[in-house]
């Protein structure tokens, strides 16, 4: 392998997120927009900037010209389950390599195991088209599997956090601004390698992570992204505390990359964080079986768990605007088990992130069940495949369970029409929730709606995704009977603006003025205040999405909602 040293400024340099595997599912299970949006590479490109000659991104999982392709079935697990191809085709990825100059290095980022065979495609391509380059390949796979990394043709691997870079904690990505607020975390789950991938533990605190901040709101930023694997662990509680109190005076919305424990949290806490402007709140659970809890290593059960749901409810946070994650098809795990967990969150009112259990080299769960999956390549082990079921019937029982992946309470029934009516898995959710005591309301909608898919953000995930489909479906009236729900949920994500945009057109104006108000939070302060005077004013809400409505059309360009902006742009006088 070649000597590997740090870029200089006579270097140019690309930065590549690779494409990624998929199977039956959507790439990404996060309930916002802004997380497929790679915080930790774009500090990377950050840093370089301030090193290199050249810095440019190529980034497979955001580029317009990414596309999903289908390459059949993975007989060896699974002959019924379509795979494929996302992101860049051969010809646009080499292409954008081409358009980079004359490169000294290409940096590949990695994630998952599951990815290998994407991996070293892009190596090779990478090699093929700038034989000239040294590629260097970090991340989370080049962490955990180094030598397999090099074996794939890779330059050098980088193992671990690149220090140099870590000196950046924050950036901006359209509306969003990111921030990295801490790395590392104290607990040893059985199923996780964080502890390798982030091989430091360190939390950025006082006036140089507090004056980062103000400078991203200053800059227009109307969401800040925080990143911390463990928000109030102890050794960084007080610090965590001193900025959700910054915040609560910087009138913006928060998202919190994980970061939650429920036995880190108090009623002081909770009350901070919701004036801090926290959206989208990750309540964690993973099962409620307390001997898998105390087998995994997790340090929570479900008195804390409970009790920390009612502290943020006590806090001003509504059920809607909360969700849990956890684990499915662990091999430790029953399917009445996982299905027991479910009905749990639901029944608290909550929606359940299902995030389909994937096998990481590197952790105590490899060495212990490592010999289950030999003979199978790592791009068999996809979470939605589920390599550890216990027969093809438990396999499709688990995927069925896995489309109802954070829907939300009020549209439940209506995601259970999904099911095969003569299934085991919606016997045993219907017997769960009669069990847990569900007893949220169910929200009417008889629009047709398109098929349900493993891990998809889908149209019954979110009480505003449910508006969002049902007005761009040619469904107002449906989609103006949301608004109650919708007030409820907190939001920060521009394209919910095309919801009020839609429900103005069909003659629903005080709908309209409703969602404005809440969608406009997406907007940078000064503008979203100006929107929002002019809808509790007393002039028509024709006269304010007029007034605004070529300044917001330049918001959702910069977002990458092109056509929303021309639609928003149509509304301004000539």
């Amino acid at each position: 392998m070649k000597p590997w040293k740090l870029p200089t400024k006579a270097d140019a340099v690309c930065v590549v997120i690779p494409p990624t595997r998929w199977f039956d599912s959507k790439l990404f299970l996060y309930a916002h927009d802004v997380y497929v949006r790679s915080l930790h590479t774009l500090r990377l490109v950050r840093w370089l900037e301030g090193t290199c000659r050249s810095v440019t991104l190529v980034d497979n999982l955001t580029d317009p010209q990414a596309r999903l392709t289908t390459d059949g079935p993975r007989a060896a697990i699974a002959p019924d389950v379509r795979s494929g191809h996302f992101g860049l085709s051969d010809t646009d990825l080499e292409a954008r390599l081409g358009a980079a100059g004359d490169l000294s290095q290409i940096w590949i980022t990695t994630l998952f195991p599951y990815d290998k065979d994407e991996i070293a495609r892009t190596i090779a391509l990478a090699k093929a088209t700038c034989p000239g380059a040294q590629v260097v390949v970090g991340g989370a796979f080049a962490t955990i599997l180094p030598k397999l990394t090099a074996r794939m043709g890779a330059d050098a691997v980088h193992e671990g956090l690149l220090d140099e870079a870590e000196s950046v904690s924050s950036v901006r990505s359209g509306t969003a601004g990111m921030v990295c607020v801490s790395r590392g975390c104290p607990n040893r789950c059985s199923f996780c390698a964080n502890h390798r991938v982030e091989n430091r533990r360190w939390m950025r605190g006082g006036d140089d992570l507090l004056r980062d901040i103000d400078a991203l709101i200053e800059d227009g930023a109307s969401l800040l992204d925080l990143y911390s694997v463990n928000f109030f662990a102890p050794d960084r509680a007080a610090q965590a505390e001193e900025l959700f109190e910054h915040l609560a005076e910087r009138d913006v919305r928060t998202l919190l990359w994980t970061g939650l424990e429920p036995r880190r949290l108090t009623p002081k806490r909770a009350e901070i964080m919701r004036r801090a402007g926290c959206i989208d709140v990750l309540v964690p659970l993973q099962t409620v079986e307390p001997e898998l809890t105390a087998r995994w290593g997790r340090g929570e059960n479900l008195a804390r768990y409970g009790d920390a749901v009612s502290m943020l409810e006590d806090a001003g946070f509504d059920p809607l605007e909360l969700a849990s994650d956890m684990l499915i098809g662990h091999p430790d795990q029953s399917l009445e088990g996982t299905v027991r967990t479910a009905c749990h969150i639901w029944s608290k009112g909550l929606s359940p992130l299902m995030f389909p259990y994937t096998f990481v080299p590197g952790t105590r769960d490899f060495q212990t069940y490592g010999h289950l999956i030999e003979g199978l390549e790592m791009s068999e082990w996809f979470p939605y495949i589920f390599p550890f079921a216990r027969d093809d019937k438990h396999r499709r029982e688990l995927r069925e369970l896995a489309i109802l992946s954070r829907v939300s309470p009020p549209f439940l029934g209506r995601a259970l029409e999904y099911l095969d009516p003569d299934s085991r898995v919606k016997a045993l959710v219907e017997d769960g929730l009669d069990a847990a005591g569900f007893d949220v309301p169910q929200h009417p909608i008889d629009a047709p709606l398109p098929p349900l898919r493993s891990g998809y953000q889908t149209f019954l995930s979110h009480p505003w995704e449910a508006a969002l489909y049902l007005s761009l479906h040619n469904h107002a009236d449906q989609a103006a009977a949301l608004a109650p729900l919708c007030e409820r949920v907190r939001v920060c994500a521009p394209k919910y603006l095309e919801i009020p945009r839609r429900l103005l057109m069909r003659g629903f104006d005080e709908e309209a003025r409703t969602f404005a108000h809440h969608a406009a939070w997406s907007l940078p302060r000064d503008l979203r205040r100006r929107f929002q005077a002019l809808l509790k004013g007393d002039s028509s809400v024709h006269f304010a999405f007029e007034t605004v409505g070529a300044d917001v059309s330049r918001v959702l360009e910069g977002d990458g909602l092109a056509p929303f902006a021309a639609r928003w742009r149509a509304l301004a006088p000539a």
